[in-house]
């Protein structure tokens, strides 16, 4: 929900479409001729199943390199790949480099809820800089963003052989029950195990998933910008 409704303010504000062709991000021959796939927002590629009974299925990957949504297996882009595709798993894929912000599934809107967010990083090596953002406000005001009642948070990682380097920082912008401090999880898609993370200077505990290989960190925000940095 939080990266649709950061998609939904992206064309309002900017006029990016929410679903958009591949042609729409690289002209590439390549992609010219590809149809049944789509991006869906700035970070998210989508291969819908298009026969009955489909198990696996063929996928034109853009340039770049991509991170299967579901599986967290990583594809280098610029050529065609067959991807396993059960009936529990559409494939999916994050470019990465990106940030996608998620929150507890709910059954119904009124129980969405943002006083406890993910936040997770689509992490590669080839990447050295990314940004990404996340849109929230209270869900009833139709003018927010023409009264500034809204909160815009900006995430900048900052990639070196040393360390990789996270900062989140907002607008602080107002509105209705928008809470003062929020938890957030942040998780390290496609990473080693790191020697130490400091948050603000000072060391953290963290949790290093091997299986997923994602690096897990609780962190508390309220209205300073959080420097997250990991060696």
């Amino acid at each position: 929900m939080p990266y649709i409704y950061t998609m939904a303010y992206q064309q309002t504000a900017h006029g990016r479409p929410l679903v958009r062709p591949l042609i729409y991000e690289q002209e590439d021959d390549f992609l010219v001729d590809i149809y049944d796939l789509y991006y869906w927002g700035d970070n998210m590629l989508v291969a819908p199943i298009l026969e009955a009974g489909q198990s696996t299925r063929r996928v034109g990957l853009p340039i770049g390199n991509w991170i299967h949504f579901f599986s967290n297996e990583v594809y280098a882009g610029g050529r065609t790949v067959d991807v396993s595709a059960p009936i529990s798993e559409m494939p999916v894929f994050v470019k990465a480099g990106s940030f996608i912000p998620t929150v507890k599934p709910v059954t119904t809107l009124d129980q969405f809820n943002t006083d406890n967010l993910s936040i997770s990083y689509y992490h590669h090596p080839e990447i050295t800089s990314a940004t990404g953002e996340l849109y929230l406000d209270d869900g009833e005001n139709a003018q927010a963003i023409e009264e500034g009642a809204y909160q815009l948070f900006t995430f900048q990682a900052e990639n070196s052989e040393k360390e990789l380097s996270i900062d989140i920082s907002h607008n602080d912008g107002v509105y209705l029950l928008r809470p003062g401090r929020r938890n957030i999880e942040l998780l390290i898609k496609n990473s080693t195990r790191p020697e130490h993370v400091k948050v603000d200077g000072k060391n953290t505990d963290f949790r290093y998933h091997p299986k997923d290989k994602h690096i897990q960190i609780q962190l508390t925000m309220g209205a300073d910008p959080v420097h997250i940095r990991i060696k």
